[in-house]
């Protein structure tokens, strides 16, 4: 700290004065295993800076070319203006107590925007980073030592969706012609996989037995009206399958399984999505489909099953509230975390810790509830939003922090 005061103090003089003046500097760079916080606070007297950017390239100088600087607290300017702030330098919130909440590490994109969309309890996390705007997106996979690594075969614009304990990874991307299809990567490489009849299909999910779930369309060309959306599973042989519909005419959409192979996902009247009321469904080999109901209201939408059946939800009730559900065979539906109408439930795991999206009027803040009712806040930067998407049964959470405009790929331990 003293050897980057003293760097930033000798910056040369060549415009503005800044006089008795004091500095606070938040650090964030990469180190190629997520990011470094710090401050460094000195009276600068008498200092001359250039619009404040000696002092910040002095302070770069000695962190390196990746370090983003930004200035905090107030500024007692003698000539010329006060320094400007690096455009994307946050500061970490503190607005959790450190015990109760999850540490957040950023992971490394190629350029441009990044998520990370699941998780497996091996740590490995699969989303898609790009190169910058405009470029597509490309499929990524997170290991253990975070750095990005972009799915071998994989076209863009593409994105990973699922990926179970064996590394095992099921996705969409398009493919020549303009077609989104579903892909799964295992020993045997990456392979496409059929559709129902239409042209597009997607990958979301896959369990520790290579059972995957996906979705295809049924109706050729390419009309985003009715397009016949079905749901379909597939096993290790990859040959796809419908596995219906809650009514003839509709249309379904899987969301999450487990490892006993049970899928949710939801069902709808095919020319009414997405205006229309969707229906929450389990299905499995034994019982096939069953509507999970709502709790009074038209519509109830599923994102997550445990491996004990519990499944996690949004739903209405009859006066028209969105609100989360949990859902259980021999409990039924019941509400989750009653009181918070704009909280949009994301994850769940074995343990029973749930993930949710709070909307609140400083934008969306997420965190984890526990079984035992103790709430852990997921760390953010001041100002910027946060949004969880997955977690393992570790608890450790991914999903993607907004600023400067860009998604960037986040992980909570």
């Amino acid at each position: 700290m003293a050897a980057l005061i003293k760097a930033a103090s000798l910056s040369p003089s060549t415009l503005n004065t800044v006089s008795a003046a004091s500095y606070s500097y938040s650090m964030y760079w990469t180190r190629g295993v997520g990011h470094t916080h710090g401050t460094i606070t000195g009276n600068f007297e008498p200092l001359a800076i250039m619009n404040g950017q000696d002092m910040m390239a002095s302070i770069r100088g000695q962190l390196g070319p990746n370090a983003q600087i930004v200035p905090i607290g107030n500024f007692r300017v003698g000539m010329g203006a006060a320094p400007a702030p690096d455009q994307c330098s946050p500061e970490l919130s503190q607005s959790a107590p450190r015990e109760e909440r999850l540490e957040l590490t950023e992971l490394p994109g190629v350029g441009g925007h990044a998520r990370a969309l699941c998780v497996n309890n091996a740590g490995l996390a699969g989303g898609y980073c790009s190169t910058g705007d405009p470029n597509p997106h490309v499929a990524c996979i997170w290991s253990d030592d975070l750095g990005p690594y972009v799915v071998k075969g994989a076209g863009a614009p593409s994105q990973v969706n699922g990926i179970n304990d064996t590394g095992e990874v099921v996705g969409t991307m398009m493919i020549d012609g303009g077609a989104n299809r579903a892909f799964h990567v295992g020993p045997d490489g990456l392979r496409v996989l059929e559709t129902l009849g239409g042209m597009h299909s997607h990958g979301y999910a896959i369990n520790n037995g290579g059972f995957l779930i996906g979705s295809s369309w049924t109706i050729p060309g390419n009309d985003p009206g009715d397009k016949g959306e079905t749901a379909f599973v597939a096993g290790k042989d990859l040959q796809i399958r419908s596995i219906g519909a809650l009514r003839a005419d509709w249309n379904s959409q899987p969301v999450a399984l487990n490892n006993q192979g049970v899928v949710v996902g939801h069902s709808w009247f095919g020319r009414t999505f997405p205006g229309g009321p969707q229906r929450a469904f389990v299905w499995s080999e034994e019982q096939g489909m069953i509507d999970l109901g709502t709790l009074g209201g038209p519509a109830a939408v599923p994102v997550a099953i445990n491996d004990s059946g519990v499944v996690v939800g949004i739903t209405s009730d009859a006066a028209g509230r969105n609100c989360c559900f949990i859902w259980s065979a021999t409990e039924g539906m019941r509400e989750l975390l009653p009181g918070l109408a704009s909280t949009g439930v994301v994850a769940l795991n074995d343990r029973g810790d749930v993930v949710f999206n709070l909307h609140t009027e400083h934008g969306v803040q997420s965190s984890v509830t526990g079984p035992d009712g103790r709430t852990r806040a997921l760390q953010t930067f001041v100002g910027h939003e946060t949004e969880a998407r997955a977690m393992n049964n570790a608890g450790h959470v991914v999903g993607l922090v907004f600023r400067n405009l860009h998604s960037h790929a986040a992980i909570w331990r």
